[in-house]
């Protein structure tokens, strides 16, 4: 669990998604990412704005390498408006 968040401008090798093949769910670049959470089944990507931390919309499929949409219905997180 030690690894479950990290710093990819600490640590560049945290992204494990595929950014060099297009994909219309991408709409952000690893240099946009300022944390990562998850490696091993799937990896969701953090954006810092202002003093928060949103969550980018799609997420690495690690077991099977693909990216899969990400949203988050409004209320049902800390991080999405109710």
């Amino acid at each position: 669990m030690a690894n479950v968040v990290q710093d990819p401008k600490q640590h560049p090798e945290a992204i494990v998604g595929d950014f060099a093949t297009p994909n219309p769910l991408v709409t952000f670049k690893p240099e946009d990412v300022d944390f990562t959470y998850g490696s091993k089944w799937k990896q969701r990507y953090w954006k810092k704005q202002g003093d928060d931390y949103f969550v980018l919309p799609a997420q690495w499929d690690v077991r099977h390498k693909m990216w899969r949409p990400y949203h988050v219905q409004p209320g049902t997180d800390w991080w999405v408006e109710d």
